[in-house]
């Protein structure tokens, strides 16, 4: 290649970097004005709740002096002609009519509390997803779980539910690939970790997301919660894994195995004996068929010999 081909190769991807850049820029500039555009929503909102609060009290107000007055002529009218029931009567009537409107009238200052808190929440999650630290968009993923999305504007819960669902998948591709590096080298902790995200992020996500690495991802944490001694959690990742439709089947009767061992440590014997009996017969020529079998046989003989013993 001549010095002017090799100069124009790389004019050529200056440019393309340029292009790609600059169409960055757009989409960033786009969703700054659609964040704009939301937060404009939410103050015209605000406001609209303000007023019907304020309109609620002029109502209820209104509704008194009216209800009043009305007492007060039918009440001298009715007084007069000795009617003192009927009287007693209608100042009941306006009594509750006052009481009914007082109540919608601090509703309405609830609910417009409400709107104004449940605001201000989603906005401090919102710039927490969009924060440079990953701490704070994990702790942003976990706040998000407690607050009521719905009782926002439509156009700031669909921005919440975008940025968090791309967060999710992001979270899953890079911790599937941590978490696998980490069992691979044998690091069972920082797998056990990463690989817990991918399980518990995966939740929130559509089913055919990536069901693939999902699968994966539980098969990997339950071995690892297995040789942790984390039992409870094995058998969570471990049941999900051969109960899904992405199941290998070079790794099912290892998945048997390691559930019914940990069902086995926690004192789940009959659980424990039903796993080793599928596990068998689901992959009855496998690499752990006789393993298998043989922790099947054993758990029997055991509560054979405890039921006889009683």
């Amino acid at each position: 290649m001549t010095e002017r081909d090799d100069l124009e190769k790389q004019l050529s991807d200056l440019r393309t970097e340029v292009y790609e850049a600059r169409t960055l820029v757009i989409k960033s500039d786009n969703l700054m004005r659609t964040m704009h555009a939301d937060i404009k929503a939410i103050g015209k909102t605000q406001e609209r709740f303000q007023r019907r609060q304020l309109l609620s009290s002029i109502g209820a107000y209104a509704l008194f002096a009216g209800v009043a007055a009305t007492v007060a002529i039918f009440g001298t009218t009715l007084f007069l002609g000795g009617e003192r029931e009927v009287i007693e009567e209608a100042v009941a009537d306006a009594a509750a009519r006052i009481s009914a409107a007082e109540e919608d009238a601090e509703a309405a200052q609830l609910a417009s509390s409400s709107l104004e808190e449940a605001t201000e929440a989603v906005m401090a999650v919102y710039e927490g997803l969009t924060s440079e630290s990953e701490e704070e968009r994990l702790s942003a993923l976990e706040d998000l779980e407690g607050i009521e999305i719905d009782r926002v504007p439509a156009g700031l819960s669909r921005l919440i539910d975008e940025r968090s669902a791309e967060l999710r998948r992001d979270l899953v591709r890079s911790s599937w690939e941590l978490g696998r590096r980490a069992y691979q080298a044998d690091n069972l902790r920082e797998a056990e970790r990463a690989l817990t995200t991918v399980f518990e992020q995966g939740n929130h996500l559509p089913e055919d997301f990536e069901p693939s690495v999902r699968a994966q991802a539980s098969y990997f944490l339950g071995a690892a919660s297995n040789r942790l001694g984390n039992h409870e959690k094995a058998v969570r990742a471990l049941k999900s894994y051969i109960e899904g439709e992405h199941v290998r089947r070079g790794t099912l009767g290892y998945a048997h195995l390691l559930l019914g061992d940990s069902l086995e440590r926690m004192d789940r014997l009959e659980d424990a004996l039903r796993a080793f009996q599928e596990g068998a017969e689901a992959d009855p020529a496998g690499e752990h068929a006789a393993a298998l079998r043989g922790r099947a046989r054993q758990l029997a003989r055991a509560e054979a010999t405890s039921s006889a013993d009683e």
